[in-house]
């Protein structure tokens, strides 16, 4: 796997879980994905880049846009099939 598909991958395992939890926070991914602080945070901002979160607000958790209805065609919208 290249390190595009990783980088996918990781994109929309943190969109399943922000969007499933209806809760958007750089830790909460951090914690179940085992990743960096600056992973995480990246992976926040292509999320609001895709606009599943709204921007950051300092400490607080971004707020979900998406609802877990659109998830399917988010997963593709991120892994470029749609």
């Amino acid at each position: 796997m290249t390190d595009q598909q990783t980088r996918r991958e990781h994109l929309a395992e943190a969109a399943r879980i922000v969007v499933g939890a209806q809760f958007g926070s750089t830790s909460t991914l951090q914690r179940k994905l085992r990743v960096s602080f600056a992973e995480a945070v990246y992976l926040m901002d292509e999320l609001e880049r895709y606009k599943i979160v709204g921007p950051a607000r300092g400490s607080l958790a971004r707020e979900v846009l998406a609802t877990p209805d659109q998830l399917p065609e988010i997963l593709d919208q991120i892994r470029g099939v749609a």
